[in-house]
């Protein structure tokens, strides 16, 4: 066991250990080239999701296809592209759950699908897994209805 992760009292502290302990035994795959550690292809790639993906009446579909809705700035709204990488830590600026999720939790991102993003709350009394759910915004103040 790493003391300075001991120390931490954190929940996922075991687990870090132990990779550290793989790494230090060279229980983990290794580039016989370059002398570094392999990891997945998936490793930090990149995830997109965007806010406006469709039109909600059918009338509207043939009109606004999903490149002109892609390119919309709604005012009022956040930016349309959200960028993330597994891995990459990130501060909640919505209130889902008062008591859990809530404005300025730090999270760090764990797993990226497509409604639901997989999180750790990294500090504060209610530390550990989370779910955040994709939550449609439909604006009224454009003469479309988007989704």
């Amino acid at each position: 066991m790493n003391m300075r992760v001991e120390l931490q009292n954190d929940q996922s502290g075991d687990k870090f250990s132990k990779q550290l302990i793989d790494i230090g035994y060279g229980k983990l795959p290794i580039d016989m080239l370059t002398g570094c550690i392999n990891f997945p292809q998936s490793f930090c790639e990149l995830r997109i999701y965007t806010s406006v993906d469709s039109a909600t009446n059918q009338d509207y579909v043939v009109n606004c296809p999903p490149e002109f809705l892609n390119s919309l700035d709604l005012p009022g709204l956040p930016p349309h592209n959200l960028q993330l990488k597994v891995g990459s830590v990130v501060i909640m600026l919505r209130n889902i759950n008062q008591q859990r999720l809530c404005n300025g939790a730090p999270l760090a991102i764990k797993k990226l699908l497509n409604n639901v993003i997989e999180a750790t709350i990294l500090k504060g009394k209610y530390r550990g897994d989370v779910l955040i759910p994709r939550i449609p915004m439909i604006p009224t103040d454009v003469p479309f209805e988007l989704k």
